[in-house]
């Protein structure tokens, strides 16, 4: 099943997606994709705007903290997405 399926046939993950864009919170910027992930739910989209944050992330001088829920740690955010991004 592809991630744009599992979505549309779970609107609650679709959700998180729809979250992901609005969410400065970096709590929230690490568990939505961990657990979009985790599902199997990982749109292109969601890849997309996860290599923009890494970017951002990046160039930033201040790394943002999350909880990465595929480890149960505190983890950089943009180490986390490059988990996520590798798959499971």
């Amino acid at each position: 099943m592809t991630p744009a399926t599992l979505l549309a046939r779970h609107p609650k993950l679709a959700a998180f997606e729809d979250n992901l864009d609005a969410s400065t919170d970096p709590v929230m910027k690490a568990a939505i994709p961990s657990a979009l992930g985790i599902a199997g739910a990982l749109t292109q989209s969601a890849a997309d705007w996860c290599t923009a944050e890494i970017e951002r992330q990046s160039a930033s001088d201040i790394a943002d903290l999350g909880f990465d829920l595929r480890t149960a740690t505190v983890r950089g955010v943009a180490i986390t997405f490059i988990d996520v991004l590798q798959g499971p």
